[in-house]
């Protein structure tokens, strides 16, 4: 009986965590993502956004999370464009080009079951 519940709490627990959901753009959504790279583009050599990105809405603002690439010295080179804006996303608030990727940290859920 015991393992039956650890095993239904375990399977909850990693449904749960497994939730984010992948849709289209809103408008504004899409705005702010065009403001972000726009922003980006400005300094930077033969930029690449990706179309899939990830943003944190609250309140009156949003935070996008978007990987590109660039060229550098002949070669693509990844990076990443962090940025923040306000209203229905034509009002740029940040941005913020550094190297490398975001990547999404997978859940892990763990179960140990006791023995006797």
């Amino acid at each position: 009986m015991n393992k039956a519940i650890l095993i239904t709490a375990a399977v909850a627990v990693g449904a749960a965590s497994a939730s984010a959901q992948a849709g289209l753009s809103t408008p504004t959504e899409f705005r702010g993502y065009t403001t972000c790279i726009e922003a980006a583009s400005e300094g930077t050599k033969g930029l690449v956004a990706a179309r899939d990105y990830l943003i944190n809405k609250s309140n009156h603002t949003a935070h996008y999370f978007i990987n590109a690439t660039v060229w550098n010295n002949g070669q693509r080179e990844a990076v990443r464009i962090s940025c923040n804006t306000a209203g229905n996303g034509q009002r740029l608030v940040s941005t913020n080009l550094d190297s490398g990727r975001f990547t999404q940290s997978s859940a892990q859920v763990r179960v140990e079951v006791a023995q006797n």
